[in-house]
C-alpha cells in the first residue's frame, strides 16, 4: 500500500506544508494549526500566505491520510475540532520526490506555474479566468490547433482581462469600465498594494511584462492579417505558456505579504 501515490490533492496540500515551512526562519518555525468551523477548515502558520495558498481550505481526510503514510503528526488538541500538524522528514523527502518527477528545470517550471493554477485557492480568486486559460490550452494541443491559432490568441486576452478584472474586484479599487485596458488595471492593483522599495521594483517589472504578454495576444488574435509572418504552432504554445506564467508571477506576488 506504501506504493500508492497520492492524490493530487493529498499532494497539493503536503507541497502547502513544506512551502510554508521554508518560508519560516527555522528557528521559527511551528506547527500548523487546522481549526474546523462552520465555514470550513481553516490551516493556520505563518508560511502559508507566502505560497499563495491564504485562503487554503484542507480536508481534514487528506491531512489524515498525510498521518497514516508517515508524512506528517497529525494530533487532536482539543475537543472543540482544533488539530496540529506538523511535518516530518518523510514528508519533505516525498515532497522533493514530487518534484524530482516533474522533469528538466525550464519544464519544472511551467509544471509548477500549471499545477499552482488548479489549485482550490487560486480557482476562489480567478474562477472565470482559469476556465478560459484551461479552454485554450486544450485548444492548443487539440489537432486543428494551426488553424485556431487566432482564436486562441483571443482566448488568452479573454483570460486576461478576466484576471485582471478579478483582481481589481478583489482589490475594491474603482477604475475605468473597459475591460480591455488590463496594464492599467494591473498597475492600480500592484500600486496600491506595494510600497516603494525592492518590492516595488519589482512589481514594475511584472507589470511590463504583463504589458508585452497582453501586445502578444493581441498579435495572435489578429495575426492572420499578416501575410508576411503567418502564424505556427510554436506562436500558439508561446502566447498560451507566457499567459500562463504572467497570472501566475502576479498571483504569487500579491499573495506575498508586504515587506514590513
Amino acid at each position: 500500500m506504501d506504493r500508492v501515490p497520492l492524490e493530487h490533492e493529498q499532494e497539493e496540500l503536503l507541497a502547502i506544508m513544506v512551502e510554508a515551512s521554508r518560508a519560516v526562519p527555522r528557528e521559527q518555525r511551528q506547527a500548523f494549526l487546522l481549526i474546523q468551523s462552520m465555514d470550513g477548515n481553516h490551516l493556520l502558520h505563518p508560511g502559508v500566505a507566502a505560497t499563495g495558498r491564504a485562503q487554503y481550505q484542507p480536508h481534514l481526510g487528506d491531512l489524515e491520510t498525510l498521518h497514516e503514510r508517515g508524512l506528517i503528526r497529525l494530533s487532536l488538541v482539543s475537543p472543540h475540532h482544533t488539530y496540529t500538524a506538523d511535518l516530518r522528514p518523510e514528508g519533505t523527502h516525498y515532497y522533493e520526490q514530487m518534484h524530482a518527477r516533474l522533469g528538466q528545470p525550464i519544464r519544472k517550471a511551467v509544471t509548477v506555474a500549471r499545477e499552482y493554477l488548479e489549485t482550490e485557492s487560486f480557482r476562489r480568486r480567478h474562477e472565470a479566468a482559469i476556465a478560459k486559460w484551461v479552454e485554450v490550452e486544450r485548444l492548443q494541443w487539440s489537432a486543428d490547433s494551426q488553424q485556431a491559432a487566432t482564436t486562441i490568441g483571443h482566448l488568452c486576452r479573454e483570460a486576461m482581462q478576466l484576471f485582471a478584472g478579478e483582481l481589481v474586484q478583489a482589490a475594491g479599487l474603482t477604475t475605468d469600465a473597459n475591460a480591455q485596458n488590463t496594464v492599467s488595471r494591473v498597475r492600480l492593483v500592484l500600486g496600491d498594494r506595494l510600497p516603494a522599495g525592492g518590492r516595488r521594483a519589482l512589481a514594475e517589472a511584472l507589470i511590463v511584462y504583463w504589458g508585452t504578454v497582453a501586445d502578444l495576444t493581441q498579435r495572435q488574435e489578429h495575426g492572420a492579417q499578416r501575410a508576411q509572418a503567418p502564424l505556427t504552432w510554436e506562436d500558439s504554445r508561446r502566447v498560451v505558456t507566457q499567459t500562463l506564467m504572467v497570472m501566475y508571477e502576479l498571483d504569487r506576488e500579491l499573495q506575498t505579504p508586504p515587506a514590513r
